[in-house]
């Protein structure tokens, strides 16, 4: 019998990769107009329309639980006057603007679960004022415009390390200037233009993208009445084009480098370029680039008139019945349906058995909804097998993995995945904690598939490794070495891992 549960352990190496879905927004056409639609890696998934009215989708999101926000304008048919937009969650209206004509959306997100639209409104004395709201009812987040001095949100972003949102548009005092915000606070305006230290006569910034502590837009500015496309790093500008002939847009940064788009009066394609002029790809059309932890995502329309999604600049997925995008959203859930862990248990006697994990369902504790995942201990115990089996309850927001703490009654931060070197987090255990510390932060390769990992280590050796995003930490899930202290046993290595194991 020991034998065997060996020969298993060995056999079972291999570690299915899981599945990072892009949804896409936009529309396509019918006899009377065009049908709003979205698709999840290239095939259509739901459609919005309403007899006498044409629809386009603008705008998509998705939070951690795996539900997709789509926003939706409808417009009368045929005359092609606005109707009214809605917020779609999945294949359902969520939240529908018709009872809020002050809302004025740019821009959708999710954190913390929650969805929020950032925009403008008109206050009372007829000053747009820069807004985020929330939620079905609209219920109004921030306030960032002062009111006195009219300001307005085209983008936003999030930092993948803190939580905070960033976004982008203008503040007109005196004269417009570009604007970014952190959170919903005024983080800086461009006064001039750096590279020729001329006075900026009016500018203003549309597309944002925040990663390693620096933010980056794209928008332009106006100087002998020309208007110049842009990118600034910071408050800085690093980059610009030709007036009228050539456009920058889409912007994205991935580790020290920037990615976004470039067409010119001289080329006939679009260039995605790395950095100042480092040309990764060319295609008809860029519609939207984004970035995860580990790859770059591009959407956009091949020279055959075709639509796609690029990963890391290499064709993913054709986009069908479509006829144009807009947006993209990439949900990479660390916990995928019917996920299975096969871990090594090494005995005291030196025989090997296994620790199996299982996302088994959904429960609520509190106001969180986190996964159960089936803990079974197979071990032997004087020449006979026996079996612990507990429920561990766990969830993922954010880039963070937090795990029910059964004897504080409160959930602890298990995976801190937005981590860098240096950093740290505490990981409460029963009554105990762990200081844990990121020595180094590099990428984990299997199978064609790259993932961000952390090597973390604590002062008494508990839980040393690496943990990588999507599997998990590689010697034990969980910190076995205080929760099986004095059992007889330890938990030594992850042999396996699949999902979607129970549906072939």
């Amino acid at each position: 019998m020991k034998k065997l549960f060996a020969i298993v352990l060995l056999m079972a190496v291999a570690m299915p990769t899981n599945a990072q879905d892009v949804y896409s927004v936009g529309y396509y056409d019918e006899t009377n107009g065009t049908v709003a639609a979205l698709y999840k890696n290239g095939n259509r998934l739901y459609t919005a329309q309403y007899s006498s009215q044409t629809s386009k989708a603008t705008r998509v999101t998705c939070n951690s639980q795996g539900d997709v926000f789509w926003w939706v304008n409808f417009y009368d048919y045929p005359d092609g006057n606005y109707n009214h937009s809605e917020i779609r969650i999945n294949n359902h209206v969520y939240a529908s603007n018709e009872n809020h004509r002050e809302v004025h959306i740019a821009d959708i997100y999710c954190l913390n679960d929650t969805i929020y639209y950032a925009g403008y409104q008109y206050n009372e004395d007829s000053v747009l004022v820069a807004t985020v709201w929330k939620g079905s009812d609209f219920e109004t987040h921030w306030v960032i415009g002062d009111g006195i001095h009219s300001s307005l949100i085209y983008n936003v972003d999030i930092d993948k390390r803190t939580g905070i949102p960033y976004f982008c548009g203008y503040v007109i005092n005196g004269k417009k200037r570009a604007a970014i915000w952190e959170g919903q606070e005024l983080l800086s305006t461009f006064e001039q233009d750096s590279i020729y230290e001329q006075p900026i006569t009016t500018s203003y910034a549309s597309q944002i993208a925040v990663e390693n502590g620096h933010v980056y837009t794209i928008g332009e500015f106006e100087q002998q009445g020309f208007p110049i496309p842009a990118l600034w790093k910071d408050n800085v500008l690093i980059r610009y084009a030709q007036p009228y002939y050539d456009v920058l847009h889409g912007i994205c940064a991935f580790d020290d480098s920037y990615y976004y788009g470039y067409t010119s009066r001289w080329q006939y394609y679009d260039a995605i370029l790395k950095d100042y002029n480092s040309e990764v790809l060319q295609l008809e059309y860029a519609y939207c680039i984004q970035s995860t932890f580990t790859d770059i995502y591009v959407l956009g329309k091949d020279f055959d008139n075709k639509f796609y999604v690029w990963k890391n600049f290499e064709k993913q997925c054709q986009i069908e019945n479509c006829n144009a995008l807009s947006d993209m959203c990439v949900l990479d859930p660390f916990f995928e349906p019917h996920s299975e862990w096969y871990y090594e248990i090494l005995n005291d006697d030196g025989s090997i058995t296994y620790q199996h994990l299982e996302y088994a369902a959904d429960t609520t504790i509190g106001t969180e909804r986190p996964k159960i995942i089936v803990r079974t201990n197979t071990i032997y115990d004087r020449d006979a097998i026996t079996t612990e089996v507990t429920h561990e309850y766990v969830f993922e927001r954010d880039g963070k993995v937090y795990w029910w703490n059964k004897n504080l009654e409160e959930f602890t931060v298990l995976y801190d995945l937005t981590a860098e070197a240096g950093d740290e987090w505490e990981i409460k255990v029963g009554i105990e904690s762990i200081l844990v510390h990121v020595d180094s932060v590099g990428m984990f390769e299997y199978d064609n598939d790259t993932r961000k990992m952390l090597h973390i280590s604590d002062a008494g050796n508990i839980f040393n490794g690496d943990i990588v995003v999507g599997y998990g930490h590689m010697t034990s899930f969980f910190p076995e070495r205080l929760m099986n202290r004095g059992k007889g046993y330890s938990v030594e290595g992850l042999r396996c891992y699949c999902h979607l194991c129970r549906t072939a």
